[in-house]
């Protein structure tokens, strides 16, 4: 199977740990998802996150960036269509951080589990865009929070709320 070339493994390891680590963050922070009356998913709240996030990204030249790219080139999701796998165009969302943190989650899902290593890979200059821009948004993430900063670099876990 063919594989990055060594340029690109920094960032890409660079994006996995960092998504990885705020998806941790965020959890141990109390943004989880609610699953019933009782319980919680030990999932991210994304959602809920971007809700709080929209009031950081105005201003943020980095992040404009980032959201004119992915309003522009969204990352596509892959789904099943007739029984074949297919890539699907995603409208953006109209909220600015939830259009974000959308695209944010599809560049994760489609490097980890998209056709991207049937054999034949090597990362182009797309997939480094996307990267890059994810990266982006997960700094600003960091910055949005110091909570979430806290977090994402001591592993502290407050309370269950």
């Amino acid at each position: 199977m063919a594989m990055c070339t060594s340029k690109h493994w920094p960032r890409v390891a660079d994006f996995f740990c960092k998504f990885a680590r705020i998806e941790f963050a965020l959890k141990a922070i109390g943004f989880y998802k609610l699953c019933n009356d009782h319980e919680y998913d030990a999932k991210p709240d994304w959602d809920r996150f971007a809700t709080q996030f929209c009031q950081q990204i105005d201003g943020d030249p980095e992040l404009a960036e980032a959201f004119r790219y992915f309003s522009e080139r969204p990352p596509k999701k892959y789904v099943v269509r007739n029984k074949q796998l297919n890539w699907k165009e995603v409208v953006p969302n109209a909220n600015k951080a939830k259009h974000l943190i959308d695209c944010l989650k599809r560049v994760r899902n489609n490097l980890f589990h998209g056709d991207k290593f049937n054999g034949n890979y090597s990362m182009n200059e797309r997939d480094d865009a996307l990267i890059c821009h994810g990266l982006s948004v997960l700094d600003a993430c960091l910055r949005a929070s110091q909570e979430l900063s806290d977090a994402f670099y001591t592993g502290e876990c407050r309370s269950i709320r």
